[in-house]
């Protein structure tokens, strides 16, 4: 998929056996993993600043650098969860779910450091707030009204714990469940590669407490590995 994504426009085709046979639940699930590549929109995702915002966050990723890659992935895909979630996002929720991880084109371009944290909450806090400082310049670039940035950049500082949010909860719980939705239907499998099951059992844990009951809901219809499966409650 991503030696076609790098030739250019393709299709997508896939088809479905049966009801009953499992092959509609496997499309799905296809569909679910490829969704950044079909993107939805809704008005407000139609209309300015967000493309422009969307062009700009594209310059800033070297995807000829894999980590680089898999951030820009992410941050589309995440995207995407917020009008998975709601068909009605809102351009601030829009905004902060794609640009929530900037920050790690500055501390995680080359090699991840999470692990290496010795308070990982403290570590996602400050990662949550240099990244909204960081999203708050580019949305001036592009040209984004001050208050919109604000709320934007509210959110992203809100994101790892969006019980702390002071004013905006439910709208930064739906930038946290994107994020989290995101890490298990398309980030979870190179997780497990690159951290191992002990590290990967810590993250799932921590993804799961910060996700609404809404959320946690949706996290089966992804195609998950079976070592990750096993890891979720039942």
């Amino acid at each position: 998929m991503h030696g076609a994504e790098d030739r250019g426009p393709f299709h997508l085709v896939l088809r479905a056996g049966a009801p009953g046979s499992g092959a509609l639940t496997a499309a799905g699930r296809a569909l679910l993993r490829w969704q950044r590549l079909i993107p939805a929109h809704n008005l407000p995702s139609r209309r300015p600043p967000f493309p422009d915002v969307m062009r700009l966050h594209r310059g800033l990723h070297d995807r000829t650098r894999p980590l680089v890659r898999a951030d820009h992935d992410h941050a589309l895909d995440a995207w995407q969860w917020t009008l998975r979630l709601d068909p009605r996002a809102p351009l601030e929720v829009q905004l902060a779910a794609l640009l929530h991880d900037i920050e790690r084109l500055d501390s995680e371009a080359d090699a991840r450091v999470e692990h290496l944290a010795p308070d990982y909450d403290a570590f996602k806090r400050a990662h949550a707030w240099a990244g909204a400082a960081r999203a708050r310049r580019l949305l001036a670039l592009a040209g984004c009204e001050r208050t919109t940035a604000s709320r934007v950049e509210a959110l992203i500082s809100f994101h790892e714990g969006p019980g702390l949010h002071p004013t905006d909860p439910s709208a930064a719980q739906a930038v946290a469940d994107a994020d989290a939705l995101s890490f298990f239907s398309l980030n979870c499998a190179g997780y497990l590669e690159y951290f191992g099951v002990a590290r990967t059992r810590m993250k799932v844990d921590w993804t799961l407490r910060r996700m609404s009951p809404r959320a946690r809901d949706q996290v089966r219809r992804a195609r998950l590995p079976a070592t990750v499966e096993a890891m979720l409650p039942p």
